[in-house]
């Protein structure tokens, strides 16, 4: 599988997010991080897809103002982290740094004119976005988290990260990426490995999960194996790092969220079973 890392603003095609997300990639990816024509939303767009076409790329990962650029990116798979969703609003908020100018109000009008077209993206395309918000985002937050929703039609997944990428967000990433991967390695150990990674980073998502499960409309019991809404959580443990929701059915703290980064079906929740239940485990 071959990856493309599209940087935020004033960002570097190889900078930190980028060697995190090298840095666990599974067995058979490889990543590109390309620099782009920032001040140019058009342009830039150009470059992106001629990188695409030319470097045969099956997935698109952006951050921040390259997370709108992937956004617009259509016709290809797509991860799209704390997006800058409406530059005109948001740039201007930066302020020059570390010898790196501001965005120019030139810049941004370049932008604006692409704000909301995903809206009319085909429902299939809109399918292969799949955007993933920091639960300590310090630039965005949650602001647009039920716009995203209402724009694409499916919940933004919530990553354990700030604005720029966490090494915990990264791995959990990748893991997503190694799903995708599975069937295409034929080494049964290689897929071993990368399923077995899979099913240890969903397991935090279980740990100190209040919060995401009160964002969710369902949630799954990988220890009884169900599916149910999350209003019928009553219990929750407390201790010095969070509230970590209990099975109503079956009193185990095992709960995934909907909005994990992890798609929520009985399937997986029979693997994480088999991973942390089993008596051979």
């Amino acid at each position: 599988m071959k990856i493309l890392y599209i940087h935020g603003f004033n960002g570097s095609p190889e900078g930190h997010s980028y060697h995190l997300l090298k840095k666990h990639l599974p067995e058979g990816c490889e990543i590109i991080g390309m620099d782009y024509e920032q001040n140019d939303c058009c342009v830039a767009l150009k470059q992106i897809h001629e990188t695409i076409l030319k470097e045969n790329i099956d997935l698109v990962i952006g951050c921040s103002l390259g997370g709108f650029l992937t956004l617009l990116t259509e016709g290809v798979e797509r991860f799209v982290v704390n997006p800058c969703y409406l530059p005109s609003i948001e740039l201007p908020k930066l302020k020059a740094q570390n010898g790196l100018p501001a965005a120019s109000k030139e810049m941004i009008d370049t932008y604006e004119p692409f704000e909301y077209k995903w809206r009319y993206f085909p429902k299939d395309d809109k399918e292969r976005i799949h955007c993933f918000i920091g639960d300590a985002d310090e630039l965005f937050g949650e602001k647009y988290y039920y716009d995203i929703q209402d724009d694409l039609g499916h919940l933004p997944r919530t990553l354990s990260s700030s604005h720029h990428l966490s090494e915990s967000a990264a791995q959990t990433l990748c893991c997503l990426i190694a799903q995708k991967q599975i069937n295409r390695i034929k080494d049964k150990k290689a897929k071993q490995k990368m399923a077995e990674a899979v099913l240890q980073d969903a397991h935090k998502y279980s740990i100190c999960n209040k919060e995401l499960i009160e964002k969710s409309e369902y949630c799954g019991c990988f220890s009884c194996n169900r599916i149910f809404p999350s209003y019928e959580i009553e219990d929750f443990i407390k201790d010095s790092k969070g509230e970590t929701a209990v099975c109503p059915f079956c009193g185990t703290d095992a709960l995934l969220p909907e909005n994990s980064p992890y798609d929520l079906t009985l399937n997986f929740l029979e693997e994480m079973n088999k991973k942390w239940f089993s008596t051979g485990n």
